[in-house]
Order: C-alpha cells, then sequence, then structure tokens
C-alpha cells in the first residue's frame, strides 16, 4: 500500500512540474512576443579585405651609366567599368539592422462577394510594418498601390523580364493571387523594391472582412436623396 502511494506521489510531482515548466514557458512567451518570429537576427554580410601587395622600392640607379634606349610607352586604356547586378548588391549589403526587428506586410485585397466572377484580385492597400522588439518601436510604411515598380514572383523571379514594370498592386494578381503564390509574390516586390531586405510575414483581409468589422462596431448609417443601384443592388 505505501508501496503505490508512493508511486503515485511520484507521478504527481512530475505531472505538477509538467505543468509548471509549461506555464512558465507560456508566460515568457506572452511577455516576449519576439520569440514567436525566427528571423530577427539579421547577419552582417561578410566584407571580403584584399590587403593591398607592398610595392618594391626601385634600387638607386647610376647616374653615369648610359641610358638603355627605350621604345615609347603605349598609350593607357581607358578603365571599363564593371556593371555590378542586383543580387550581387544584395549579397553585399549588410542587414545587422535588421536584428531584433521583424517586417510584416499587411495586404487590403479588394475581393468581395460581388467581385468573385472577375477573378482578378489586387492588393490595393500595402503596408509594411517593422516591429523593433528592443525599443518597443512600431514603423509603418504604406505603399500607394499605382507604385511603378519591377514585380517579382513566388521565386524571386522577375514575372516578365521584358516587360518587368508594372503597377505594385499587380504583383499578387500576377502572381498567383490567394492560392498560387500572390502573397510570396508580394511580399518579393515589396523586399526588392526596399533594397533586398527581408520580409517574412503578412497579414492579410479583404472587403468583407472590412464589412464585418464595421458593422460589429455599430455599422454606418447615412441618408441618401436618391435611389443609387451598382452591382445588382
Amino acid at each position: 500500500m505505501k508501496k503505490s502511494l508512493k508511486i503515485i506521489l511520484i507521478v504527481l510531482a512530475a505531472l505538477i512540474l509538467i505543468c509548471a515548466a509549461a506555464i512558465g514557458i507560456f508566460y515568457i512567451r506572452i511577455n516576449n512576443p519576439a520569440n514567436v518570429f525566427d528571423h530577427l537576427n539579421g547577419t552582417p554580410a561578410p566584407v571580403d579585405v584584399t590587403p593591398t601587395p607592398a610595392q618594391e622600392t626601385p634600387a638607386p640607379t647610376d647616374a653615369a651609366a648610359t641610358p638603355a634606349v627605350t621604345e615609347s610607352a603605349e598609350p593607357t586604356p581607358e578603365p571599363t567599368p564593371t556593371p555590378i547586378s542586383e543580387a550581387e548588391l544584395e549579397s553585399m549589403a549588410d542587414l545587422s539592422f535588421m536584428k531584433n526587428r521583424v517586417n510584416i506586410l499587411v495586404l487590403g485585397i479588394d475581393r468581395s462577394e460581388e467581385r468573385l466572377e472577375s477573378n482578378s484580385f489586387r492588393s490595393d492597400t500595402i503596408i509594411l510594418v517593422t516591429v523593433n522588439f528592443k525599443t518597443g518601436d512600431v514603423d509603418m510604411i504604406s505603399f500607394p498601390r499605382d507604385s511603378y515598380v519591377k514585380l517579382y514572383n513566388k521565386n524571386g523571379k522577375l514575372i516578365d523580364p521584358l516587360d518587368p514594370y508594372n503597377k505594385i498592386n499587380e504583383a499578387f494578381s500576377r502572381g498567383g493571387m490567394m492560392k498560387k503564390g500572390g502573397y510570396q509574390s508580394e511580399m518579393n516586390t515589396v523586399s526588392a523594391l526596399l533594397g533586398g531586405i527581408p520580409v517574412n510575414y503578412y497579414v492579410s483581409f479583404d472587403m468583407t472582412a472590412v464589412k464585418e468589422i464595421v458593422n460589429a462596431m455599430g455599422g454606418v448609417d447615412y441618408d441618401v436623396d436618391i435611389e443609387v443601384r451598382m452591382n445588382g443592388r
């Protein structure tokens, strides 16, 4: 009997310890939201420092010696600049400023029940939110939907190499929309526009969600003097 009671007490103690540990971990995660994100520590790009070879000091010449006959010097050719690709520039970028930060792309899609037949939706609201977990600051950058930029697909390649520029809100539509990579396409497009900074997360909502939020807050009442019909209503 005593042995069984001892086993029961040991099991209960173990369960209590496990529960206490789980509660502690949960408490830490709640009080430090940075633990939820995996892409907080920016890694500085390595800098290739090649030492300049030391030049040898020329040996003194004998002034009395007979000067040798030299041929006329060839003209120095003009140096030709070597262009650096965007990919190379991005690989050289120092992302150490991203430490303790996370970037979240907020997208508002012009999708609603009245527009389902068109089957072509765009991201008309594009806001990049940067959360600094060290200072507690939150900064936001809004991109006008008609900004003319290079569009990238979900794999980070140009959607149309022959005609790369288009409105930024087209990245979502041409990138595949909801099910075929539209979100990742928009994230890659914004990342490239800002010089390659990482954009690892997104939050998306459509017009139906906006309606539900407004209705939950009591709706918006207004008087219209004339009857207005739109989209069959």
